[in-house]
């Protein structure tokens, strides 16, 4: 589906840059890092992985893993994280139900520890799962409130990704208008906070928009 694809797009752009091609020599430190690793450490290694390996059945493997382990310390934050880290991956591989359980029961623990910032980003994640599965109007709920959440904590970088979501929708539903006013801000922010692999995504984003309503020369 067309809201599916827009925001596959946009997560593949994101992890490419992050990633890259030299994604293996990072993989094999971090996996003889692992060896050595103890309780919490471990998690996060093994949540580092599954980001790396996203797409891959080995991102699964390793976010089931994390999952395991936080399970078994009966650490709350810990597993608030790996949830979180589970659900990135089930996104990326199109299972977006499975996903959004997941961005569910690590908001209730995020909530329960007080980590505003992770709190923050299970918000915008259930806000656009269930985007993914065009339940539009709990689209809006969620990440309405992970924008106020981002203002509130300050949380600058939250408040552009979230002004980017609402933007997404606006161009869906072919309102131009209303997501070149939504997206222009998430860049100002971007730009303020010289968040260069967001910047350029969002000068991607702008320049496809400015392409559709055939103002080619601004794209």
């Amino acid at each position: 589906m067309m809201i599916r694809r827009i925001l596959s797009i946009s997560f593949l752009i994101a992890w490419q840059f992050a990633f890259g091609q030299g994604a293996d020599p990072k993989v094999d430190s971090l996996l003889n890092v692992l060896n050595n690793a103890k309780d919490i450490e471990k998690v996060d290694i093994l949540i580092e992985l599954s980001d790396i390996k996203i797409y891959e059945d080995e991102g699964l493997a390793y976010a089931m893993q994390a999952c395991d382990l936080a399970n078994r310390l009966k650490d709350s934050k810990a597993q608030a994280d790996a949830l979180n880290a589970l659900g990135k991956v089930y996104y990326a591989q199109y299972q977006e139900e499975k996903a959004l359980d997941c961005f569910i029961k690590s908001l209730s623990l995020s909530e329960k520890v007080q980590d505003l910032n992770l709190m923050g980003k299970n918000l915008r994640s259930i806000g656009q799962a269930y985007y993914a599965i065009d339940s539009l109007d709990k689209f809006k709920l969620y990440t309405n409130k992970a924008l106020e959440l981002a203002r509130e904590t300050k949380d600058r970088l939250l408040e552009a990704d979230a002004l980017v979501d609402m933007g997404t929708l606006q161009i869906n539903k072919g309102n131009t208008d209303s997501a070149f006013i939504l997206l222009n801000q998430a860049l100002a922010i971007r730009l303020e906070e010289k968040a260069m692999l967001d910047v350029a995504h969002s000068y991607n984003k702008l320049g496809l928009l400015y392409d559709e309503v055939g103002e080619t020369s601004k794209a």
